[in-house]
């Protein structure tokens, strides 16, 4: 068995009280078709909100979780290996990609995965839509990945009491233009790896004790 023998666990709209609690997810997230998003998911929740808790999901392809305006939430789970992928230069493999909603992820631990947890909005269904990403993000421990949080365009998550050691970068990855008010509390470091723009009328709070890295030609 390898990662990609197998597509996905897929939670419709229509899904309700879909739990995963005890279970172990491994060798999913094969590819069906181009569609980068649509595919390539050991567990796929779109529009639809489960509860993973006490699990481990583990050596799946591209991606182990992938949360599509989702309210779920994720506690005391063990995401390990998610480090293979179909497009390497984009990096699809990701333990957990959140996209819109506002899931909740906690007390979980990530090792030896090329992402953690990716934040980003979802195109709404007309195409044109941005549909903002709001997770609550706390006590998690991230050891030994490439990027422990990437946080993309018109995501604002709450973040606490998380953790890192031993990756490439024990910080967050702070990837996008400010398109609203946004507030930074203090976490992991944020590590600012390209230009960021704030518009004239768009506020960053930057509250006492965030700490600000910045990659070599960023600010």
């Amino acid at each position: 068995l390898a990662p990609g023998n197998w597509l996905s666990l897929y939670f419709s709209k229509e899904s309700v009280n879909s739990d995963l609690v005890n279970v172990i997810v491994r060798y999913g997230g094969a590819m069906l078709d181009s569609d980068s998003v649509g595919w390539g998911n050991s567990i796929w929740a779109d529009g639809s909100s489960i509860t993973i808790k006490n699990s481990i999901i583990e050596k799946n392809r591209n991606r182990g979780l992938l949360l599509l305006n989702s309210n779920s939430t994720v506690d005391s789970a063990r995401f390990l290996k998610q480090n293979v992928d179909d497009r390497s230069i984009s990096d699809e493999s990701k333990a957990i990609d959140t996209r819109g909603g506002s899931p909740k992820i906690e007390n979980c631990y990530f090792e030896d995965n090329n992402i953690g947890i990716f934040i980003n909005y979802l195109i709404g269904e007309n195409g044109n839509d941005k549909i903002p990403s709001f997770p609550v993000i706390k006590n998690n421990n991230f050891v030994k990945n490439g990027e422990p949080i990437y946080l993309g365009e018109q995501s604002y998550p709450q973040f606490s009491g998380n953790t890192a050691t031993e990756n490439t970068w024990n910080t967050i990855t702070f990837a996008s233009d400010v398109s609203k008010d946004m507030t930074l509390e203090p976490d992991l470091p944020y590590l600012v790896r390209n230009t960021v723009s704030v518009p004239q009328a768009v506020t960053l709070t930057i509250k006492p004790g965030v700490i600000m890295d910045f990659q070599s030609s960023s600010s």
